[in-house]
């Protein structure tokens, strides 16, 4: 039997959430895509090891719409998340000074104990090296045990590695509470 896990993913319109929960849960990118209104699931099943054992998941992934019109309800979506992916556009350098509101909203409804990661996407992009670092420090300003990356939606760069990391934190943490 599976192990659960609910991953919320945010961030601002455009930036790539769709794109990158489609390509990772479907394994292919499609150019094509309407905006997300209100939310939106997938659902990707892996295998997880912590200490030699071998831990079913089943991940489910919850692609929250970034327009401000879902603000208010925003909450209810992320109640229950054991995780949480924020995005940002490393082409759109307004969409990282927004990170920093994202983190606000998601701690206000889950506390500070979830874990978190911010990933810059489109970095099959060109983009300015600076927004980057910008991240990384925005990061461990947020908070130390944050972790940061860069990924493309388009051609799969780090996009499993920044799954399977949450997934591994996450069941690491529901391991350590059944203890």
């Amino acid at each position: 039997m599976p192990i659960k896990i609910k991953l919320c993913v945010l961030g601002d319109p455009s930036v790539g959430k769709t794109s990158l929960i489609r390509h990772y849960c479907e394994g292919f990118f499609k150019e094509d895509y309407l905006s997300t209104i209100g939310v939106d699931f997938n659902r990707k099943t892996m295998d997880i090891d912590i200490n030699g054992e071998t831990n079913q998941v089943m991940m489910t992934i919850w692609d929250i719409g970034g327009q401000t019109l879902w603000a208010a309800v925003r909450r209810n979506y992320l109640n229950g998340a054991q995780g949480i992916l924020l995005l940002f556009d490393l082409t759109n350098r307004s969409s990282l000074s927004h990170i920093r509101d994202w983190f606000m909203d998601v701690t206000n409804v889950l506390g500070d104990q979830v874990p978190i990661s911010i990933i810059g996407n489109k970095s099959d992009l060109e983009f300015n090296p600076n927004v980057n670092t910008i991240a990384k420090d925005l990061c461990s300003t947020l908070r130390a045990d944050l972790r940061c990356y860069t990924a493309s939606a388009k051609v799969g760069t780090n996009m499993d590695q920044v799954f399977e990391d949450m997934a591994l934190e996450i069941l690491t943490k529901i391991k350590e509470e059944s203890e």
